[in-house]
This record gives C-alpha cells, structure tokens and sequence, in this order.
C-alpha cells in the first residue's frame, strides 16, 4: 500500500486536479481510475474531495481532454473505476455517489465501486472482493464483472 504524497495515514483527501489512471479495455471503452488506498475516515472533507474529484473525470470524459490525450477513446464508452483497497466508502459517502453515479449514466458514463485485496507475496495482481455499479436504482450496488 502506498501513501499519498504529502498525507499521513489518518488523511484520506482526494486531489481533484489529478487523473490517476486511464485504461481502455478490451471492447475497447475507456477506464478512468480512483485510487482509495488509505483507511476511509468518513468526513464531509473526504467526500467533497471525492465528489470533486469524479467531477474532474466526468469533465475530463467529455469536455474533450481525454479525447486528445488519448485519440483511440474518442466515441468510445467511458467508465470511472474507483479502486478501494480499504473496503467500500461509508454509508453516507456512498449516497452521495449514488447520485452522482445516477448523473454520470445520464451522461452516457458509468461509477463503479472496485473493491480490492492487497495482494499477499508471493501474488502481484490485487484479487477482487466485489465490484457494484453506483446509483439510486442500485441502493446496495449493482454487481458487475471487471
């Protein structure tokens, strides 16, 4: 597990200038992922972070940066992945990302939650716990397959 540069464990702030990760997957959308690896302290300061943050990507989708930094993703499906390896984000967190997730379908994206083990050595790749679409049809999440 890493910490963030700047933030000792007991902090867990989003930076929303910041893309961690883009990826195109095998149908050939676009992954954009968050990276959740420090404990959720389950603040109002987290979650704006966090909501910020999603926002910064749903912009970066569809505003056009992503479409020239990455050519090949123009038209494509886009999803954001948010990868915890601290379990899922507190109850109140995650009715935020319901209707943000509820606002991302609407604009022809999709909010995932990814919920990873660390892996144990010898292993490398993270073992997935679960993964469940965000939104208010999904109080609970919809299970998806990544």
């Amino acid at each position: 597990m890493r910490l963030r540069r700047g933030q000792s464990p007991s902090q867990s702030l989003f930076d929303p200038e910041k893309i961690d990760l883009v990826t195109q997957d095998p149908s050939g959308g676009a992954n954009l992922y968050v990276v959740q690896d420090q404990p959720w302290i389950d603040s109002e300061a987290e979650t704006e972070s966090l909501e910020q943050k999603l926002r910064t990507y749903a912009n970066f989708a569809l505003e056009g940066q992503m479409h020239r930094m990455y050519p090949n993703l123009r038209g494509q499906p886009w999803k954001i992945v948010l990868d915890t390896y601290v379990g899922p984000p507190p109850a109140e967190c995650w009715e935020r990302l319901s209707a943000l997730g509820d606002a991302m379908r609407d604009l022809g994206g999709d909010l995932i939650v990814h919920e990873m083990a660390i892996p144990e050595p010898p292993e490398t790749i993270p073992r997935t716990i679960r993964a469940r679409r965000v939104g208010r049809q999904w109080p609970e999440g919809e299970r998806v397959d990544l």
